[in-house]
């Protein structure tokens, strides 16, 4: 074997050697640069996430100003009803609530009846049609988180004194609910109803008011939910 080919058969190993070491660090290489360029994409997701926020938020508050400086140019009536009991009398006979929205939603002036003692209001809100509070609350879901209130869910459940045997419904569940899977986790066959967009996705979880009338249940459980009604009788 000639000298120049003694040589080739040494330096062809180590070239080969030197070629994948290369390849594996520019692999290498790529791939942090791949890990940067997801991280620097998950940033500018989560930027542009609460930009939207921020939009959404102010857009509900520009809203609910022009309202109420609409609302501030009209003249208040003489009189009012009681949504609850249906008391009429004049407007001095009314006990004024005053207190201003923490979620953008601008002044709130609400009325105690001095029949029936229930509290309602404010007026606003109550002359939404249906179309229109709907939007109002997917709008507020999407950029306002609720309070866990599991444990206040799970004590209204149990004061229900149910069976095993039953099957329960947890109604206007809102955007989440833990308390149905804490519930079906120990035994019980519970439900959640909550109509709106904002309700989350599950087997339990109806959404549609088809479904619920084609359901019977032994039971209906609900937390902070009867002061939405637009009709609580």
């Amino acid at each position: 074997m000639s000298f120049p080919s003694l040589i080739n058969c040494i330096l062809s190993p180590l070239n080969l050697v030197l070629s994948k070491r290369s390849t594996l660090l520019r692999i290498s290489e790529e791939m942090a640069s791949l890990r940067k360029g997801e991280e620097s994409g998950a940033n500018f997701r989560e930027e542009i996430n609460e930009i939207r926020v921020q939009i959404l938020r102010a857009q509900i508050a520009t809203q609910w100003r022009l309202i109420d400086h609409q609302n501030d140019l009209i003249q208040l009536t003489p009189t009012l009803k009681c949504e609850l009991c249906g008391f009429q009398g004049e407007r001095n006979l009314f006990r004024e609530y005053r207190s201003h929205c923490i979620f953008g939603g601008g002044k709130l002036l609400r009325h105690q009846c001095p029949e029936c003692e229930a509290i309602f209001g404010p007026r606003k809100m109550l002359d939404l049609t249906a179309d229109e509070l709907t939007l109002e609350y997917e709008q507020h879901y999407r950029v306002y988180q609720e309070g866990d209130s599991t444990a206040q869910e799970l004590r209204a459940f149990h004061s229900l004194n149910p069976s095993r045997e039953g099957t329960y419904l947890n109604y206007g569940a809102g955007a989440w609910s833990r308390s149905i899977s804490e519930l079906r986790a120990d035994g019980w066959n519970v439900f959640a109803y909550e109509p709106h967009e904002s309700a989350s996705a599950g087997e339990h979880v109806i959404t549609r008011a088809e479904q619920l009338e084609a359901m019977k249940f032994d039971g209906i459980f609900s937390n902070n939910v009867l002061e939405h009604f637009r009709n609580p009788v």
